[in-house]
């Protein structure tokens, strides 16, 4: 019989659990239940709160409502940890930002710390004050109204607002400061108040000339150069007045050639950088750029300071025309999978395959399918295990041999389309592809396939939920383990178990 290499006779106790109820998926195949908190847990780091293949926008925060009141009567303190993990470190957003507010409204006694904390980028607090005003309306509550104020106050800055205080935006920065009164730090930060709400009502304001605001008078001054003189402006007066390549693109009111991305690439962030990267190779940026690019794009300390989902790497790839960046992002992802622990033993890798992971995108904004991100997934942990075998399924199945590559060339094996149905039949694959040999089975999935005809095997299965529908097709118990989550956190889950962790979550981790 296979046993877990370097793993105690004591099984840990569960993070992820189910209930005793059965109930039916969405395919119509008999699933288990989660509970409240581990199914808010699956839901707020694999949801964008956007259109699923088998539910609407509305129905997922429907669900988020009654799974946060329900935690919340279970243990409050706990759940302000958890949703602030899935933003900070889960690197999820909308859905966190949206369970802030159901928490805030439930009167959780720690809503302030979690309105404040959830807030990670400038422009949250004023995403999270119009999902209040779009779900509750007036009056604001004080928590709310705090914790706006706390994260007003840690992220309002000069070359935040000019980045991210928008007109095309519902709810903006100065409505912000409207509603919740923050108090500034210092009389920089005061001015700063003024000047966006003066902005917010399309008001001029002597306060962009003066001193106590160097940013935005340089972008004042900069805003009152004739059209046509614009592209003489230098890359280092664009960087003091605090513009973005967004914003330059319109303030030249024309096309970003190789002259105009130049000026503009040393202060890009990371994301930029690797979201433009075809936009670079049209442009035919110089040999000089091109190198600076790929420095900051394969440092392993800007990769992680840059928090971005494994799964962008290969959106990235897929973008690019020529093989400029190719290597560059082979190097990159390989880095973003360097601290996955080393998984001992042999493993049996089962990716499903199936429509519901195949065809809908993941995001309204994305080209990324459920399948896809299944891949990455399959691809680092075939990098990470020892021995592994990788199998594809829908209604039939299929080896996937990836072995020997590097992890973007595996990513595009993996998700090279194959002939094996539409359908989920997820325990026939199991049944036809496992052997004694192996220690333990990953399946990668969004957990539409049947609970029964589960053979019985002797080591554990990982079930990996990549969509967050909240059931289960399998009672998750001492033999069986349930992961969530689309960020590289997620694969200290298995270190979790078999390290012995004994019920350690993410999010106190």
């Amino acid at each position: 019989m296979a046993k877990f290499t370097n793993l105690e006779t004591q099984r840990p106790k569960q993070v992820m659990t189910t209930t005793d109820l059965s109930v039916i998926g969405h395919e119509g195949a008999y699933s288990w239940q989660l509970e409240p908190t581990a199914e808010l847990f699956s839901r707020l780091v694999t949801g964008f709160v956007e259109d699923k293949f088998y539910e609407s926008a509305s129905t997922q925060l429907t669900e988020i409502r009654a799974l946060v009141q329900a935690a919340i009567d279970a243990d409050p303190a706990d759940l302000v940890e958890m949703i602030h993990w899935c933003r900070a470190e889960g690197n999820m957003r909308s859905a966190p930002i949206a369970a802030a507010c159901e928490y805030a409204n439930y009167k959780g006694p720690y809503a302030r710390t979690l309105v404040n904390r959830v807030c990670v980028r400038a422009d949250e607090p004023a995403e999270l004050l119009g999902y209040w005003l779009g779900m509750f309306g007036r009056p604001i509550p004080s928590s709310v109204k705090r914790g706006l104020s706390d994260a007003v106050v840690r992220l309002y800055t000069e070359r935040n607002a000019l980045r991210w205080d928008s007109s095309r935006s519902g709810v903006r920065m100065g409505d912000v400061i409207e509603l919740c009164h923050p108090k500034p730090k210092d009389e920089a930060q005061a001015e700063l108040f003024i000047w966006l709400i003066e902005q917010r009502h399309n008001r001029k304001l002597q306060t962009a000339l003066t001193e106590t605001l160097p940013t935005i008078r340089r972008r004042s001054d900069l805003m009152s150069i004739p059209q046509g003189m614009r592209h003489k402006v230098t890359g280092d007066d664009l960087i003091l007045a605090g513009f973005s390549w967004e914003s330059y693109s319109s303030y030249i009111n024309g096309p970003m050639d190789a002259t105009a991305w130049e000026k503009m690439i040393p202060s890009m962030g990371y994301m930029a950088l690797l979201r433009n990267l075809r936009n670079f190779e049209e442009a035919d940026i110089s040999n000089e750029t091109v190198n600076y690019v790929i420095a900051k794009l394969i440092d392993p300390q800007e990769i992680a300071r840059s928090r971005q989902l494994p799964f962008r790497f290969w959106s990235a790839m897929k973008a690019v025309n020529t093989h400029l960046f190719s290597r560059t992002l082979e190097v990159a992802v390989e880095h973003v999978f360097d601290n996955v622990p080393v998984i001992h033993g042999n493993t049996l890798i089962l990716l499903d395959k199936s429509a519901s992971m195949t065809f809908t995108p993941v995001s309204k904004m994305s080209d990324m399918f459920p399948a896809e991100i299944g891949s990455v997934f399959a691809a680092a942990l075939a990098n990470s295990c020892v021995g592994y075998d990788l199998v594809g399924f829908a209604t039939s199945s299929t080896r996937i041999d990836i072995g020997g590559r590097s992890i973007m060339k595996a990513i595009e094996i993996a998700n090279t389309p194959i002939n094996i149905g539409g359908g989920t039949d997820a325990w026939s694959a199991l049944a036809r592809s496992y052997s004694s040999k192996y220690d333990r089975v990953i399946v990668l999935t969004d957990m539409q396939f049947n609970t029964r005809g589960m053979p019985e095997l002797d080591v554990p299965i990982y079930i990996w939920d990549l969509q967050g529908y909240g059931r289960v097709p399998v009672k998750v118990d001492d033999g069986n383990y349930m992961f969530t989550g689309i960020s590289d956190k997620a694969f200290n889950m298995i270190r979790y178990v078999e390290d012995n962790a004994r019920g350690v979550k993410p999010w106190q981790s």
